[in-house]
């Protein structure tokens, strides 16, 4: 351990070296993978991501867009329920994992999980899909994923900082979790009945524009890790994209 003499903080030379190893790859601005093993990145999931409203023991999904990637006649599956219909959003999402059992899902965050078992739990949906999704079904929290596997030469590992360092496009830059957190309260409140479309409709571009980002993501990551041709940005025509309001 080191201290520093004016500021008295310990601070470790492995901590140290890690801030140096950030450095490098800054200036060089070429992605560093870690040494050790890592879990690859699969060619076939399920992209998932959510807009929701969490308590300490309570939580409520108002959005979700789920996308089955690497699989023939893809899907992707995109529903917005207000707080009195989360049941029928939770069964929509089982009945899509359903179509795919064998894919693992992949998210850009923990959280989307540990705020489906609330869910799950508070609601007492009957459906063992859900629970297969929460405690059995394969999950990987690929920004958890990214911080043990490689170093990338961003300022910060948010979702869409990543995809702008991969020339991926973002189709609604003025969102973050903070304003669609502020939106959905905002819904919640109003009794404009426009102006609750508006907010649906802000809500869904934002879910879907996060998992198209997920997707491309993903597949640069892979490609990096895996030492193959980056990819060129195409995936197979989705079969089918549904939205769905509740």
């Amino acid at each position: 351990m080191l201290c520093d003499k004016k500021s008295g903080i310990l601070t470790s030379i492995g901590k140290i070296e890690q801030w140096r190893a950030h450095g490098e790859v800054y200036v060089a601005n070429k992605p560093r993978i870690l040494p050790g093993t890592h879990a690859p990145i699969p060619a076939g999931y399920i992209a998932l991501d959510l807009e929701h409203e969490e308590e300490k023991t309570t939580a409520a999904v108002w959005t979700f867009c789920a996308r089955a990637v690497g699989v023939a006649n893809p899907r992707q599956l995109t529903i917005f329920a207000d707080e009195t219909h989360q049941a029928d959003l939770l069964a929509q999402l089982a009945d899509f994992l359903a179509a795919y059992p064998d894919l693992p899902v992949i998210s850009w965050s923990q959280s989307d999980i540990r705020v489906l078992r609330k869910a799950v739990t508070e609601i007492s949906v009957e459906n063992q899909l859900i629970g297969n999704l929460t405690e059995t079904r394969h999950h990987t929290d690929l920004l958890e994923w990214t911080k043990g596997a490689m170093i990338l030469p961003t300022k910060s590992l948010d979702l869409k900082t990543v995809a702008a360092y991969f020339g991926i496009a973002n189709d609604v830059p003025s969102m973050n979790g903070s304003v669609g957190s502020a939106r959905m309260r905002a819904h919640r409140s109003t009794t404009n009945p426009s102006v609750k479309e508006e907010i649906r409709a802000e809500l869904i571009r934002y879910v879907r524009s996060d998992v198209t980002l997920l997707v491309g993501v993903a597949d640069h990551l892979r490609s990096i890790h895996d030492g193959i041709t980056p990819p060129t940005g195409r995936h197979e025509p989705l079969h089918a994209d549904d939205v769905i309001y509740i």
